[in-house]
Order: C-alpha cells, then sequence, then structure tokens
C-alpha cells in the first residue's frame, strides 16, 4: 500500500489528538457533574479509575463506548483489575480481555475475560480454568465470581482446592478472603494428613484446617476409624471433632452411637452426650447412657443418667440387662498388664511380677475344688426327712434339744471337721458345673482380653431366669461371674435370697453356681403368710437350667420348713431344722430331700399344733417382693440395629472433580491454551495506585500517611 503523505499524517494525529480531547472533556464534565459544580480543591473519584497505553472511543448499540489497549488497570474498591485490553461501556462497567488479574489484598484471581460491574462491585471471569491464588491456598475452577467490596468469590461448576497438604472440592463453593475461609456445596470431598471426608456442605478455614460440616457428612482418621455426623466440627490444633447432631462412630470391634460426640482423634477418646449406646462387638455387650466418656484403647467407658448394660450373647443363653446409677466397662489386657508389671519390676528390682504370678494362682485356687468328700460320705447315721411324706406324728429328733447340745450344733466346726467336709468338694466341684478340670483352668490362666463392669448405685438385674438389686457390683467376663454388694438380693423362680455378698457364676450364659457371704437367707413364698426359709453362714446354690436344685448351707444352719401334702399346695406342717450344716433339693419348686450334719435338731409340729412360742421367721427375715426389677425397670431403651456393613461399604473420597480438572489442565497446557499463572501486579500499576490513595493493609490497620511513589502514571498515550 502506497503511504499517506505528510497532510495525511498530520490528519491521522490531529484526529488522536482530537479523540483523547474528547475522552477527556467527557471525563471531566462527569467528574464537573458529580461535584455539583464545585471547586476543584474537592473532586470526587471516579467510579472505576483507569489506566492503558491508549484508550479511543467505540460506537456500542446507541451510545459510544472507550476501547483501552496496552498494560490496562483498573482500580475499584481497594480491587485492581489488570488485563492487556478492555472495553469500557460506562464508569461502572467494563469488559476485560487477555491475561486478566484481579488482586484484593493477598488473592489473586487469573482468568481470560472478565466483566466487572462498579455497581454491584461484582467481577465475572472465564477461562477455560480459573486460578484463584490466596497465600498458600489455590483453587481451579471453570467460571469464578468475585466481589471487590465483600471481598467474597463463588464458584460453580466444579472447584478444587489445594492448602499445604489438604485437599478440598465440591460442585460449587465461595471463598471468603477476609477469613479465608472456603464454604464447599454438593458433593464435597477432603483429604489431610490427619483424615478424609466427604459430605453435603462444608466450612473450611485455609489458615486454621478448622471445619464445619453439616448434613451426611463421612469421616476416616488415619488410625482407621469412621466417624458420621449430621452437623459438627474439626478442631485441628485439639485434634477435636465435635459431632453436635445425629453422631457415630465405627471401630473395628465397637459402635457408638451419640446424639453429641466430642472425638479427641489422637487420644482416642470421645465424650458422648445424649441417647448413647456403644456396641462391643467382640464382647457381645451393648452399653447404653445419656452422659458418658468412651476410651478407644483399650475400650474402656464410663456411663451415668439413665445408664444400662446388655449382655447379648443370645446363640447362649437369655439377654442380660444391668442398670444402675453410674457404669463404668473396662477391657482388661492381662498380657499387655503382664508386660507392664514386668517392666515396673525391671526398674524397681523388685519381684512384682512374682507377686502377680502368684496372685492368679490364688485366684485359680478358690474356684478348685476341695479335697475329699461327695455326696455319697454322708455319714449314714445323718437323719433324712423325706420332706413330702405324709406321716405327722410330734416328733423330735435323736438329739436332745437342750441348751448343751443345742449349743454345740450351732458352734462353729472344727478345723478337722472342715477339711473332711464331704459338702463342701460336691459343692465346689468342677464336674458340679459341667466343666472339666482343664477347661476351668485354661479358662482363667490364658491371656484373652476380657470385659469387666462395675455399677454404682441402685444396681438393678435382669434375666429371665433370675433378677437381683444391690448397692454395686463387679461384673467379670473372664471367669462369667456377677459379684453383687451392699443389700444384694437374688430372685430364682418364686425363691429369694439375700446375704452381705454375693457371687454369680454363670457359663455358656447360664447361672451354674451362686454363693452368699454374710447373713444369707434363702426365702420361698408359699404364700402371704407362709415362707420356707434357710439361713447359715454361708451358702452355695447350684443350678440346673437356671433353676436352683440345690442348696449347701454351712455354719449354724437353720430351717423353717412348712410341708405339703404330694401335689398338694395344703400345709400340713412345720419342720423346725438346726444343724451344723445342711443340703437341701430341689425338683419343680418344692424340696424334695433334706441332708442335714454335725448335730442335728429338729421338731416337726402339725399346724394345728404349732406353740406360740415358735417363731415362724428367722432373723434377718424381709420379703423384698416390691424391689424385684422387671425388664423395663432395668431397660427401657430402643436397641439401634448394627449398621457397620453399611458404613463400612461407604465410599472413601475419590476426588472425581480433582481428576476432571488435573486432566483438562494437562490438556490445555499441552495444546498451549491455557497458562498455569502465577504473575503479580506489575511495580507500575502499584506506584499508579499509590497515587490514587491505594495503601497496603498493613499500612491500613497502622493507619499509616499515604505516601505516593514517583507521581500518576500516564492514562493516555499520544
Amino acid at each position: 500500500m502506497r503511504r499517506a503523505g505528510p497532510f495525511f499524517e498530520a490528519v491521522i494525529r490531529l484526529r488522536r489528538f482530537l479523540t483523547i480531547a474528547f475522552v477527556l472533556l467527557a471525563v471531566g464534565a462527569t467528574m464537573f457533574a458529580r461535584t455539583g459544580g464545585r471547586g476543584a480543591a474537592q473532586p470526587e473519584k471516579k467510579v472505576v479509575d483507569l489506566k492503558a497505553d491508549v484508550m479511543y472511543p467505540i460506537e456500542f448499540r446507541d451510545t459510544s463506548a472507550v476501547c483501552l489497549v496496552g498494560n490496562v488497570a483498573f482500580y475499584h474498591s481497594g480491587a485492581v483489575i489488570t488485563c492487556d485490553s478492555a472495553v469500557r461501556y460506562s464508569e461502572k462497567h467494563m469488559e476485560c480481555f487477555g491475561n486478566v488479574l484481579i488482586n484484593k489484598n493477598d488473592t489473586y484471581v487469573y482468568g481470560d475475560r472478565a466483566d466487572y460491574n462498579g455497581e454491584t462491585h461484582v467481577a465475572n471471569v472465564y477461562s477455560d480454568l480459573v486460578k484463584v491464588v490466596d497465600g498458600d491456598a489455590t483453587l481451579y475452577t471453570y467460571k469464578f465470581l468475585f466481589n471487590t467490596k465483600t471481598n467474597v468469590g463463588e464458584f460453580a461448576d466444579g472447584g478444587v482446592v489445594t492448602n499445604r497438604e489438604n485437599q478440598l472440592e465440591s460442585d460449587r463453593g465461595y471463598y471468603y478472603a477476609n477469613d479465608r475461609t472456603v464454604i464447599c456445596v454438593d458433593r464435597v470431598e477432603i483429604r489431610s494428613e490427619e483424615s478424609d471426608l466427604t459430605g453435603d456442605s462444608v466450612v473450611y478455614n485455609l489458615t486454621t484446617d478448622h471445619a464445619y460440616y453439616f448434613r451426611h457428612t463421612n469421616i476416616w482418621n488415619t488410625q482407621g476409624d469412621y466417624l458420621y455426623a449430621d452437623r459438627g466440627s474439626y478442631d485441628k490444633g485439639g485434634e477435636l471433632y465435635t459431632v453436635t447432631e445425629n453422631g457415630y462412630i465405627l471401630t473395628e470391634k465397637q459402635e457408638v452411637w451419640s446424639d453429641s460426640i466430642d472425638y479427641y482423634k489422637l487420644a482416642g477418646h470421645a465424650v458422648l452426650r445424649g441417647n448413647i449406646q456403644i456396641d462391643d462387638t467382640e464382647h457381645k455387650v451393648l452399653a447404653f447412657g445419656d452422659f458418658g466418656e468412651y476410651w478407644k484403647e483399650p475400650g474402656n467407658a464410663f456411663l451415668t443418667r439413665r445408664p444400662a448394660v446388655v449382655s447379648y450373647d443370645t446363640s447362649q443363653g437369655d439377654s442380660l440387662f444391668m442398670a444402675a446409677d453410674s457404669m463404668f466397662l473396662y477391657t482388661i489386657d492381662p498380657a499387655r498388664q503382664r508386660a507392664d508389671s514386668l517392666r515396673a519390676a525391671a526398674r524397681a528390682a523388685d519381684s512384682l511380677h512374682a507377686d502377680s504370678l502368684r496372685t492368679d494362682s490364688l485366684r485359680v485356687d478358690s474356684l478348685a475344688p476341695a479335697a475329699g468328700d461327695s455326696v455319697q460320705g454322708v455319714r449314714p447315721e445323718a437323719p433324712i426327712v423325706a420332706a413330702r411324706r405324709g406321716s405327722l406324728s410330734e416328733g423330735r429328733g435323736d438329739a436332745k434339744r437342750n441348751g448343751t447340745e443345742r449349743t454345740d450344733s450351732l458352734a462353729p466346726r472344727r478345723a478337722d471337721s472342715l477339711r473332711r467336709d464331704s459338702l463342701a468338694a460336691d459343692s465346689l466341684s468342677l464336674d458340679s458345673l459341667g466343666l472339666t478340670p482343664a477347661d476351668s483352668l485354661d479358662s482363667l490362666a490364658r491371656d484373652t482380653i476380657y470385659r469387666l463392669v462395675k455399677g454404682f448405685r441402685n444396681v438393678r438385674i435382669y434375666r429371665s431366669d433370675f433378677q437381683s438389686v444391690c448397692d454395686s457390683l463387679v461384673a467379670v467376663s473372664r471367669d462369667s461371674t456377677i459379684h453383687l454388694y451392699i443389700d444384694p438380693v437374688l430372685w430364682n423362680q418364686n425363691s429369694q435370697i439375700t446375704s452381705d455378698v454375693m457371687d454369680i457364676f454363670t457359663a455358656n450364659s447360664q447361672i451354674v453356681r451362686a454363693e452368699f457371704v454374710g447373713r444369707p437367707l434363702m426365702v420361698s413364698e408359699l404364700d402371704t403368710m407362709h415362707y420356707n426359709q434357710v439361713a447359715g453362714k454361708t451358702m452355695t446354690a447350684l443350678f440346673r437350667n437356671n433353676q436352683i436344685y440345690r442348696n449347701d448351707v454351712k455354719g449354724n444352719a437353720q430351717t423353717i420348713y412348712f410341708m405339703q401334702e404330694d401335689d398338694s399346695p395344703d400345709i400340713i406342717g412345720l419342720l423346725v431344722l438346726e444343724s451344723g450344716d445342711l443340703t437341701f433339693f430341689i425338683e419343680e419348686k418344692q424340696v424334695v430331700k433334706i441332708t442335714y450334719r454335725n448335730n442335728p435338731v429338729y421338731t416337726i409340729y402339725p399346724m394345728d399344733k404349732i406353740p406360740p412360742d415358735v417363731d415362724l421367721f428367722l432373723k434377718d427375715f424381709k420379703w423384698e417382693a416390691k424391689r424385684r426389677p422387671a425388664q423395663r425397670d432395668v431397660f427401657d431403651r430402643t436397641i439401634r440395629p448394627s449398621i457397620r456393613a453399611a458404613k463400612s461399604s461407604q465410599s472413601r473420597p475419590q476426588f472425581p472433580i480433582a481428576a476432571r480438572i488435573d486432566a483438562f489442565k494437562r490438556r490445555l497446557i499441552e495444546s498451549r491454551r491455557w497458562s498455569d499463572r502465577n504473575d503479580v501486579v506489575q511495580p507500575d500499576v502499584i506506584e499508579w495506585m499509590y497515587s490514587l490513595g491505594w495503601r497496603p493493609p498493613e499500612q491500613e490497620e497502622e493507619n499509616l500517611p499515604v505516601v505516593p511513589l514517583a507521581g500518576n502514571a500516564k492514562e493516555t498515550s499520544p
């Protein structure tokens, strides 16, 4: 093309000059109108300050716009927007193109195009991929909206945030730059050093790593535990998960439900509040309460506010229900305890380990059979009373009922008598428990982990075959024993037993033996006026099919027994008996045989010939029917079914959005359609912002004066 002559070049230069003058006059008229004709001493700032290498007007619809080219910058609301070119449609609306950068404080937004509305302070940023950087946090998304006044951003169509070792993704979200908080909504997935998370929505602070989570939140920690919540929070500093709605914890051996949970991850310690249920699947124990604490290792729990414990191994028998004002559940690991003892012994150079072994041996020996005797060893001269016989002529035993002989019959047995006692051997024999010696010794000696349950105040126990109450209890799963203390009462069928201390032994979830120490008294109700009673120093009841079939009484045995005709409820006589020891046998709730030994004294009275001075009640007699608990008195909660299978199959984070964005990012870079930018605002732009009154956040906080740099940058280019 032929080059224009000097005249035309002059015309072109004049045209450019007139265009620039026209823009400047338009801007000046706008400023004059906004100041209301006031002097230049009180100018009002433009809605959006701007600069560029070149500015010229273009036609746009029914009006005109200004085109800006080269090193374009806009300043508004403390934020700066830079780009390669832009169109300014009005003083409140501009569109930016090429290498768009929005910067407000420490937040940088990178895109290919942006539409900024100065009226709403909102910039819509577009690109194949939009990148947002704030310190050590980076967001990738497809479309981003940023409010320069509130410093709040919004993304949709999927976004991924990386922050140090943490990664977050969601379908949409909001970013609050002032406090560096991200709100992730819809299909949220998070991965950190401590845990993985999925949920419907999460509020996450990028500075503190503190998180608030809401509906359908699933959390997996590095120890393999699982936590579910419908509302809660996470405090990284305290390694604390707080659940305030529908909490659930799943470990290898336990399931824990509670309305609210404070779960200390490092310690494996949880504070539980409201509607608690703990399922110990290893020991088949359920625990309930409205306040409690739980320790993953070794598996202990404390419960109060209507606590209850249920042993639910129903394959071995009926469930056992226990309740008290407060309950403790301990998991005992003998191997760990022994290792701790050995370490302590090594440090202290003493014999603690040996003492521990001696204690274990004594514990085993306490259940070993007594030597030498059996039921067949009862002396032939010991009378046997057929309790259901019909002969009721008034009679007395061979022993006279004088003071001397009665004293002898009630006196404590001699040592040799104890050693030769046939009853001791039988009552404690392993055969009577249905166990072999090897089985018994192995069950006590092996280093298996076992459960220990303690209950305090207002203890109640219920099972279909027996019920009990007391002040305190200790239950040990290793030897299947229940120990009752302070005013205990045991009911079995129509029998009631009281004593100072009770020890109940079970096998295969059935009672096999119960031992009573300290004023034991067994009572069976015939009617409201007549009660069969047996008392002594100690008492051992043997069970078959969860019913008492034999009772061994030792030391000052006393009996008040109302005799009945065969197959008749009518009472026809009274047996009053005293001896050193006695044994009575029960079938179908009736005493069928009594064996007594060591100076027995007995008297049989027809009912119409009972002397007035004969006491029909033994000392310490009391009928405690009102204290006998029903199942609803012990347990009135709804048992949640196990959800272990469903929660174990719950999908952990897969990060599909991150995978999609990473793949898309690689394709864009390979095709040179996009670059992963990290540029910052150029020094000349910063100098220009200073001239407009901008100050960095640290200067604003310190209220330092504005010190402009060299002066205003040029807004136009000739």
